[in-house]
């Protein structure tokens, strides 16, 4: 009798065998894998009254005068009681305080250093899209520690960490100016307009050489109602008359964009202006005849081509809606999750991803913020696999504990 237990136990084990991955087994990522996290960078307010008929344009222009910082950065979202400035060193205190000169009632308000749960999303989505069009073959997600704040793990394998963080410390947030010349109080005085941004662009083309003589381009052509809104803008402005074409002195407008006289047409990358253009009378006919709204392709000029990449790169992905914080970066690609962190206690960070298998894979690493903390991060990853069942830890455990069982009672009889 102690032979066919002993083959019930074995099967058993099959068994347990066959079935265990239906859970899904625990897989060892092969390769040299690189695994990087950085925090986002901002300061929110929530429970925040706004007034459904208040002026949000109005409030993201007082908070931005206020903190000194770009009306881009400022977000406000009154369905979700919050305003939210995604820009670094901008101090809980200080937001406050622009919140109370925009006239809404912050004394219930929680202000607190990070960003929102909509701009992580975001974020981790034109990430996403600028490693891809960058041929970096990369995963990314969203992390939040304990302490709440919130940033993205990127794991890529076979690629330098620098490369990297080199196509994401940079916003890329374009942004297309008229300077141009206005009266006011009997004096001359210049005006900076910004008539496009990123989501106005509808298409964006691959960085290219201009003809000889001439400075690389992007191709792009905007959107139906971006086509219209700059198209009026021109004519409005002046630089589509007589006086307005040909009308600005690109070389020294681009050194002093501020103090240029004329009808210039600025592209701000980051904040910097990277190229000044004129009009010239063929895109005005355009612009008058209508031409442009029906076909609204034109060209952006860059410095060089590496800027050129840079600005077709950030228009097809999308600007970051805030900065990144690479405290530091691994010293190989093999100390998978060895990055800096800001906090200052021992926190948790959960991730969950999607790869290309059935399996789930949970890789664990301590990440350190200074000599005194560490980190802990834990990532959980869905992977495809058609390779079938498994074999797991509890399974087994299951048929072995069968075996041990079957056997006694063998004995004992």
């Amino acid at each position: 009798m102690r032979r066919p237990a002993v083959l019930l136990a074995f099967a058993a084990l099959a068994v347990a065998m066959t079935v265990g991955s239906a859970a899904g087994a625990a897989t060892v990522p092969n390769g040299n894998e690189t695994v990087l996290t950085a925090e986002i960078e901002g300061t929110t307010a929530t429970n925040v009254t706004i007034s459904p008929d208040a002026d949000v344009d109005d409030i993201r222009a007082t908070v931005a005068a206020e903190l000194d910082v770009d009306e881009q950065t400022v977000r406000v979202a009154p369905e979700e009681t919050a305003v939210e400035v995604r820009e670094g060193n901008v101090s809980t205190t200080a937001l406050r305080d622009a919140l109370r000169t925009a006239g809404l009632n912050a004394s219930a308000a929680t202000v607190h250093d990070g960003v929102s749960a909509h701009t992580q999303t975001e974020t981790v989505r034109i990430i996403d899209e600028r490693l891809a069009g960058a041929d970096i073959d990369a995963t990314v997600a969203s992390v939040t520690t304990d302490g709440g704040a919130r940033g993205v793990r990127i794991r890529a394998t076979d690629t330098d960490p620098a490369v990297i963080v080199e196509n994401l410390t940079f916003q890329g947030r374009v942004e297309m100016v008229a300077h141009f010349p206005v009266q006011r109080d009997g004096d001359t005085v210049h005006r900076d307009v910004t008539l496009l941004t990123n989501e106005d662009f509808e298409t964006v083309g691959s960085a290219r050489s201009g003809r000889p003589g001439t400075t690389p381009l992007v191709p792009v052509t905007l959107t139906d109602e971006a086509a219209q809104n700059y198209s009026n803008a021109m004519q409005n402005f002046g630089f589509t008359s007589d006086e307005g074409i040909a009308d600005c002195q690109t070389d020294t407008a681009k050194e002093d964009p501020d103090n240029a006289s004329g009808h210039c047409l600025y592209t701000v990358y980051d904040g910097e202006v990277v190229s000044a253009a004129q009009m010239s009378a063929g895109l005005a006919q355009t612009f008058e005849t209508g031409d442009f709204v029906n076909d609204p392709e034109f060209v952006i000029t860059a410095a060089n081509m590496s800027e050129a990449r840079d600005l077709s790169l950030a228009l097809r992905a999308g600007a970051l809606p805030a900065p990144l914080d690479f405290d530091e970066l691994p010293e190989s690609p093999r100390q998978n999750n060895t990055a800096g962190s800001n906090t200052e206690s021992t926190e948790t960070q959960t991730a969950t991803e999607r790869s290309d298998a059935d399996s789930t894979e949970t890789v664990t690493a301590t990440e350190r913020s200074d000599a005194e903390s560490s980190e802990t991060v834990t990532a959980t990853e869905t992977t495809s696999s058609g390779d079938g069942p498994g074999f797991t830890a509890i399974a087994a455990l299951a048929a072995l504990l069968g075996l041990v069982v079957v056997g006694r009672r063998v004995e004992s009889r």
